[in-house]
């Protein structure tokens, strides 16, 4: 039998500054480990590699979760309006964590040159998302 869930709180407009920099600071530690990584692959070291992209990994699908389970439904009781766009950085994740799962198979069969390109094309992806994401934040 399932539970009815209540619906998220509603964020006051105090809260809008202090998620859009908490957003924008997760941003910036999973661009630091992106780069981070890039500099481990360009060296090959698989040991750190592997280690550095399953940190990648759980980092995005912690980040992930806040946006999908708290801050898009929130957002979205607040502004439906924004349902397209919301949706379009929801399917966004769904690309992110193919590439991921890509990194993660060129790093475990140690073709750094493959790793480090789709690395680039994940890094440009996360990007371009963010950069969407924090301008939805900053709309409303």
């Amino acid at each position: 039998m399932g539970r009815n869930r209540p619906p998220p709180p509603e964020p006051r407009d105090s809260d809008s500054g202090e998620r859009n920099h908490g957003i924008a600071l997760q941003h910036a530690k999973l661009g630091a480990l992106c780069d981070t990584l890039r500099q481990h692959l360009a060296v090959e070291d698989s040991e750190d590699c592997l280690t550095l992209a399953s940190q990648l990994r759980l980092a995005l699908d912690s980040h992930f979760a806040v946006e999908e389970n708290v801050l898009f439904p929130a957002l979205l009781a607040r502004h439906p309006e924004l349902r397209e766009q919301i949706e379009s950085l929801e399917g966004e994740h769904e690309s992110v964590r193919r590439q991921l799962d890509q990194l993660l198979f060129c790093i475990g069969a140690t073709s750094h040159a493959q790793a480090a390109s789709v690395l680039s094309h994940l890094r440009a992806l996360l990007d371009g998302h963010e950069a969407r994401e924090e301008r939805c934040l900053e709309d409303p």
